[in-house]
């Protein structure tokens, strides 16, 4: 969660922070929304790496299972760079968004089960948290690299298909409001 919230909230004002490079003709903008995205990424891969080693040390590691590992981390940088392009081209428009992003994504996190197991939600909650294209992703990292089960086929095409559409839609905007970035910064 972590990994994926520090690039979705810096994401928000980084074209901001970086008004000197939107300015110059010849820099491509859109490559600047990826950034915290990639570097939240980077801290998420080095957690990982302990998590292995230290499950590995205890010989609890799944080799097999960790050839699922790259599909989950690209269907989860695919949802975060959506999100990243959808709200840096936004937050340059209402930069309001950039203090309400964290707040959201605290409501967010609360909403996946990152601290409980998804059996433990109630039944009329339940289509919530299934709706939910993160408690996908958490569920399956949680089977792959502590439970020693096999991703969900149903979770992983949804996760795809959420992914998809965050890019998408963010994209989308991305290009829509790009033109007027640097003029509005």
């Amino acid at each position: 969660w972590l990994g994926f919230q520090e690039g979705v909230v810096r994401s928000g004002s980084y074209l901001l922070e970086n008004r000197n490079l939107v300015s110059r003709v010849k820099f491509p903008v859109h490559i600047l929304p990826a950034v915290p995205v990639l570097s939240g990424f980077l801290g998420q891969l080095i957690g990982f790496l302990i998590l292995i080693i230290w499950a590995g040390s205890k010989g609890k590691i799944y080799l097999p299972n960790l050839l699922f590992l790259p599909i989950w981390m690209i269907l989860q940088l695919g949802l975060g760079l959506g999100l990243a392009y959808f709200l840096s081209a936004l937050g340059v428009w209402v930069r309001d968004i950039i203090q309400l992003v964290p707040v959201l994504l605290m409501v967010w996190m609360y909403g996946t089960p990152i601290f409980y197991p998804a059996n433990l939600v109630p039944e009329k909650f339940a289509a919530v948290i299934w709706l939910n294209p993160l408690a996908h992703l958490v569920e399956a990292y949680r089977r792959l690299l502590l439970e020693g089960g096999f991703p969900d086929l149903r979770s992983t095409l949804y996760l795809a298909g959420a992914a998809c559409l965050s890019l998408v839609i963010g994209g989308w905007t991305f290009a829509r409001l790009r033109k007027g970035i640097a003029d509005r910064i």
